[in-house]
């Protein structure tokens, strides 16, 4: 019984490793954790950095894709060296970080109003 066990556990690891290292595309959704430019961003999957192509305008139209979107990226034929973002959609955090930075400048314009008025008194 433990022998068959054994085979068994020796060839799913074969097999694993055959899949892993297979030429076919593999897709997956990750999270967007810098953008460098139009072309090019940085993304977390499992928790390591890769730097992928992208086009943002075709990504997400009239919205910016932002820090914290989640994305869907490809590695074609399983060649992580060309992974590329296929598409994305904003998550609810890409839409929070929307919203501070839109917080922060409003603070920013109220803190310079306010210190226009105390210098004014």
């Amino acid at each position: 019984m433990n022998t068959a066990k054994s085979s068994a556990n020796s060839l799913l690891s074969a097999v694993r490793k055959l899949i892993d290292c297979a030429k076919f595309d593999k897709t997956f959704r990750a999270r967007v954790t810098e953008i460098i430019s139009d072309k090019t961003c940085k993304i977390q999957y499992k928790n390591v950095d890769y730097t992928v192509k992208c086009d943002i305008s075709l990504l997400v139209g009239d919205t910016k894709l932002l820090e914290g979107d989640s994305v869907w990226v490809k590695a074609p034929c399983n060649n992580w060296d060309a992974l590329y973002i296929e598409s994305g959609n904003q998550s609810d955090n890409g839409e929070l970080v929307n919203q501070i930075t839109k917080l922060n400048g409003e603070i920013t314009e109220l803190k310079t109003l306010l210190n226009q008025t105390n210098r004014n008194n």
